[in-house]
């Protein structure tokens, strides 16, 4: 090889890195920020999965989520991806992810961004994964992943958009309310659970706690929490005094107080019922 084909052939490597190290996925170094907690999140979302792809040897996607994280990082975040938008997206996927779309944009559009700014962030760029990946249609188990994930963090935020429910307290028993996909009591239900105690002290009383939960997750995972909602009441009942027999179990959500679809995070189904059966005068 002569020096000036040397030459040629060294120039064009230059110019490959160069542009190699121009493509955004490889600008994120530096990204950081946003204009807003929402931004913020957004951009570590992704960036993150513009890692991912870019590990994988995915540089398109790697670069279109490495534009989306920069968009956010300068105030202006880009909006959930489209099914309209995808002309590879096969038809099987097409309707769920143009409802969840939906679902998506009034959770963001209803202050979802200011109230739960991480989850927020997190359902947009799981939605984007979803969508990303059922496009390419030959990974079931990241295109699980990826909807699951936004799943889990929709119904945070809708969880975050709806004012705590007032107890609704039918006669001869009491209602203490929970968190999303939580057991412990807060301080509002210790108030509660104790007053049922401080009610239940003639002798023969017996009390029966009932767990319940709403919609998010498999049957299974809501049996376990609804009984161990129902346990946390019933240690609450002992530690406020009450001595008398009591049954604690769970329905899961077989029995909702505010009928819904699956996968809905609403408040007031997450509770726990005490029953109090006082002896017959």
């Amino acid at each position: 090889m002569n020096k000036t084909a040397r030459y040629a052939v060294l120039t064009a490597a230059v110019v490959a890195l160069a542009g190699c190290a121009n493509r955004p996925m490889n600008q994120l170094g530096s990204v950081s920020g946003g204009g807003s907690a929402f931004d913020s999140a957004l951009v570590q979302e992704y960036k993150g999965l513009s890692g991912v792809e870019k590990a994988s040897g995915d540089h398109k996607d790697a670069d279109a989520y490495a534009r989306r994280a920069m968009a956010a990082a300068q105030g202006n975040p880009t909006e959930p991806d489209s099914p309209e938008l995808r002309t590879l997206l096969p038809d099987k996927y097409k309707g769920e992810l143009s409802t969840q779309r939906q679902r998506l944009v009034t959770a963001l559009d209803s202050s979802g961004r200011t109230k739960a700014p991480a989850d927020a962030a997190r359902a947009q760029a799981m939605y984007d994964c979803w969508i990303e990946q059922a496009s390419e249609n030959f990974q079931p188990k990241h295109i699980q992943a990826c909807r699951e994930a936004y799943m889990t963090a929709i119904a945070k935020v809708e969880a975050a958009l709806v004012p705590a429910p007032a107890a609704v307290v039918p006669p001869g028993s009491y209602l203490v309310f929970f968190d999303f996909a939580k057991s412990n009591l807060t301080p509002e239900a210790v108030d509660i659970v104790n007053a049922a105690a401080s009610g239940a002290t003639a002798p023969g009383t017996a009390i029966t706690v009932i767990g319940n939960t709403d919609t998010v997750g498999s049957a299974d995972f809501n049996m376990v929490l609804g009984q161990e909602r129902a346990d946390a009441v019933a240690a609450q009942l002992i530690a406020a005094g009450f001595q008398g027999p009591i049954v604690a179990e769970s329905r899961g959500f077989e029995d909702l107080l505010v009928p819904t679809g699956p996968g809905v995070a609403e408040p007031q189904n997450r509770r726990a019922e005490i029953v109090v059966s006082k002896p017959a005068m």
